[in-house]
């Protein structure tokens, strides 16, 4: 007797991978790396300008990094300014006997949609047992600004 097996496979969705962990994403695009969707924590928010930008402090458990993302919610047309985003990470370190929180990086990038509409996020750091916040400034020039910058509030790890 001859038995006849059939299998069927139901929609199963391959488990999603970051391409990066750690200090290994540093400096990298969380979009690229697939950081954005693996692992992705409910993100800070602020609202400034009236309702002109949500600058969001984003972070991926998967990838164990962090990373600033800015949103123009007003979808303004016309002539805008360049948008820049950049995460800040510092951790807790002994300085001289004293313990002080150190920033150790800072990850920026301009946007490329002149600030108008959509959204931008900076280059990733490691989130390692330290802190991070998300920042981001506007200016006329492809320049990042020396001053300037609206950021969220320190989030521990």
């Amino acid at each position: 007797m001859l038995a006849i097996v059939l299998g069927v496979v139901l929609g199963v969705a391959a488990p999603s991978y970051a391409a990066c962990v750690g200090t290994a994403c540093d400096n990298k695009n969380p979009e690229t790396e697939g950081c954005s969707s693996n692992g992705l924590s409910t993100p800070r928010e602020s609202f400034l300008d009236s309702g002109k930008y949500t600058l969001q402090l984003r972070k991926s458990s998967g990838c164990r990094a962090a990373w600033a993302r800015v949103v123009r919610d007003d979808q303004a047309a016309g002539t805008c300014p360049v948008l820049f985003v950049r995460v800040e990470q510092q951790k807790y370190q002994n300085v001289d006997g004293s313990w002080y929180w150190v920033t150790v990086r800072v990850r920026n990038k301009a946007g490329s949609n002149g600030g108008c509409t959509g959204a931008t996020w900076s280059y990733m750091a490691p989130n390692e047992s330290d802190r991070h916040r998300a920042c981001f400034a506007t200016a006329w020039s492809t320049t990042p600004p020396s001053s300037g910058w609206r950021c969220t509030s320190y989030d521990a790890s």
